[in-house]
């Protein structure tokens, strides 16, 4: 999968997980700019604190990126690496989204009121 964005924009990506989260004990979303970099990379999200979950029957859920998850890349194209984890009541984690985050330079870097 791969998603898009501008740097330092805000931006809510949704995701049918198709799994049950009803008893889900974390949901997260973790990007960075190698796979090996620790967590939490250029950014990580979590049930409320960026991650809400929509349908819990479903999977359903959406991630609200903020301007200062993605602000301080650099001014070129990134692509990052991304995974949506979930861990249930007996501590399985299991992976459903995979993929690459490009995130692409924006133009305006100053705004002003008029």
């Amino acid at each position: 999968m791969t998603l898009e964005m501008i740097r330092g924009d805000s931006k809510t990506f949704l995701f049918a997980l198709d799994m049950d989260l009803t008893d889900a004990v974390g949901v997260w979303m973790t990007a960075k700019s190698a796979r090996a970099d620790a967590d939490p990379g250029v950014f990580q999200k979590s049930v409320g604190a960026g991650i809400t979950v929509i349908d819990d029957p479903t999977g359903t859920i959406s991630v609200e990126l903020d301007p200062e998850d993605t602000e301080d890349l650099d001014a070129v194209t990134n692509r990052l690496y991304f995974d949506v984890q979930v861990q249930d009541v007996d501590s399985k984690v299991t992976t459903p989204v995979i993929g690459r985050l490009i995130v692409r330079p924006d133009v305006t870097t100053t705004v002003s009121g008029s």
